[in-house]
């Protein structure tokens, strides 16, 4: 009797282990359903911030992108003036290589012309034979366009009458 009283104290045992088992696995599949609905409600609670998260990152590219193009622009036109503001031959000889295309350019003479009250002024002295009187007019516009000036100009008509001579003094505007 004493075999079958602990056969049935193994057995007993045994089914409450088994039990047990079963007890914990129900448990954590419970647990785990339950974390997985609370994941999957949050998840649907975030996908609407998400969506925003990412409309506002297009803005905040598409501004960072009108601020670099508008900085880009501000630098060059601020380039741009420092060019218009420098006098010098080499700045002279390149408005009239471009300007005068179809002249000779006989000469580009660095001189100072003195003013009143002891001042005097850095002028370029530009000669140039066989122009048209539309590369006179561009010329003109580029001098003024770059901030100089045009203390003396000075057309004379060649023989075929299509063409012009020119002499042109160009000094910084004051």
């Amino acid at each position: 009797m004493k075999d079958l009283m602990s056969l049935k104290i193994q057995d007993i045992v045994s089914l409450a282990s088994e039990r047990l088992f079963f007890i914990i696995f129900v448990g954590i599949f419970i647990i785990s359903c339950v974390l997985t609905y609370i994941f999957a409600s949050n998840a649907a609670l975030l996908d609407p911030k998400i969506i925003a998260k990412q409309s506002e990152l297009a803005r905040v590219i598409k501004l960072k992108e009108i601020y670099l193009a508008r900085k880009h622009y501000i630098e060059r036109g601020k380039t741009s003036d420092a060019e218009k503001k420098k006098f010098s031959l080499a700045t002279i000889e390149d408005v009239v290589t471009k300007n005068f295309v179809t002249g000779n350019l006989l000469m580009l003479r660095p001189t100072t012309s003195r003013e009143g009250r002891g001042r005097s002024q850095s002028i370029i002295e530009v000669k140039v034979s066989g122009v048209a009187l539309k590369e006179v007019v561009s010329f003109i516009q580029t001098i003024e366009s770059l901030g100089f000036s045009l203390t003396k100009l000075q057309l004379t008509m060649v023989q075929n009458l299509e063409l012009l001579d020119v002499y042109a003094m160009v000094g910084e505007r004051q």
